[in-house]
Formats: C-alpha cells, sequence, structure tokens
C-alpha cells in the first residue's frame, strides 16, 4: 500500500468510521501446517497497533480479530482463472492477475470469516500485563470525545451568531423602511397641503 503501519492503522480505522463497522478482519499468515510463520508475529504486531488506534478513535465499539488466511491467495487464483476462462476462452497472465488477488484474497477471508460466523478467530487483545497501554487507548478516546464535543458546540454557537446577525440585520432594515416610510408620508401630506392653496 506504501504507508507505514501507523499511516495504514489510521487509514484502516478511517475506513471503520465512514462504514461504521464493528469489526476489522485481518487475515493471519501461517504456515500450511498451521504454525506460525515470520509474517504470523509482523501480522500481530499490526494488529496490536491497530487495536491500539481502534480504541483511540472508535472505543470499545469495534474489535480487532485474525483470521486464518491459509489457501486464499491460491483459491482466489483459481477464481480469477476460471472467470477470465469463462469470459476470454484462455489463461489469464500473472500480470492479468496481479492488482486482483490481494483483493479477491481478502474477500474470501471475509467470507470464510462470516461464514464460520466468525467463531475461531482470534481477537487482537493488549498484551501489557498491567493495562497501561489499554488505559492510555481508552484517555485518549474520551479526550478524542471530548474535543469532537468541543468543536461541535463551537459549531453551533457559529451558526446561532450568525443566525442572529442576520436576524438583527432583518430588524433593522425593517426598523430603516418604516422609518423612511414615516418620513416619506409626511413628506407626502406637506405636498398635499401646498397643493390645495
Amino acid at each position: 500500500s506504501g504507508l507505514d503501519s501507523a499511516d495504514l492503522a489510521s487509514a484502516i480505522v478511517d475506513r471503520v468510521l465512514s462504514e461504521r463497522a464493528t469489526n476489522v478482519v485481518l487475515g493471519l499468515p501461517l504456515h500450511k501446517n498451521g504454525t506460525q510463520s515470520e509474517q504470523s508475529e509482523i501480522t500481530r504486531l499490526f494488529g496490536l497497533r491497530l487495536l491500539c488506534e481502534v480504541r483511540c478513535r472508535c472505543g470499545r465499539d469495534a474489535e480487532v480479530v485474525l483470521w486464518d488466511e491459509r489457501y486464499t491467495s491460491k483459491e482466489a487464483a483459481s477464481r480469477a482463472t476460471a472467470e477470465a476462462m469463462s469470459r476470454n476462452g484462455r489463461i489469464p497472465s500473472a500480470s492479468d492477475l496481479s492488482g486482483e488477488l490481494d483483493a479477491d484474497a481478502a474477500c474470501i477471508i471475509l467470507e470464510d470469516y462470516y461464514k464460520e460466523l466468525g467463531e475461531d478467530a482470534e481477537r487482537v487483545v493488549f498484551g501489557d500485563d498491567d493495562g497501561t497501554l489499554e488505559q492510555e487507548c481508552d484517555e485518549i478516546y474520551q479526550q478524542n470525545l471530548e474535543r469532537e464535543e468541543r468543536e461541535r458546540r463551537e459549531r453551533m454557537d457559529e451558526r446561532e451568531r450568525g443566525y442572529n446577525a442576520r436576524r438583527e440585520m432583518i430588524e433593522r432594515a425593517k426598523a430603516l423602511e418604516e422609518q423612511e416610510g414615516t418620513i416619506g408620508s409626511k413628506k407626502k401630506k406637506k405636498k398635499k397641503k401646498k397643493k390645495k392653496r
């Protein structure tokens, strides 16, 4: 994606917020025999970073889970090949599939997750024994809520000032019209009196 892990976590949480998602599912790369791989550890570390970002910006409304992604890339390639064969009558080249496979594999991970109702998912949890990281995230979330509420009130106050300014302007305009109307009617009465003589 070209993003570092902090930016990627932030971009994912942007999407979580816009979609009002309650679960973030990360594919967990395991060896074929189900044991941990080096990439598994990297994914777990990213999952913790993502959990921190989720907690800081979403509170406890969303959780991060890991789901076994073994064979999803192969299944995605198989599906893409079968689709291309039925559409074009030929086996697609690797370059034809390059952009699609990761997205398709991600879809397969979600399909599997929902098909199993997430029962075997591994929840990402804060690993610190004293709970300080979780507490820090909760405090940041509360600060974010308070900041958002302050900003909301400031916007409401600004709108109210705008409404009041418009109302005062309308009242001044009416008063001027009434004043001009009174002065104008006095001048007309004087002109009528002069004509009668």
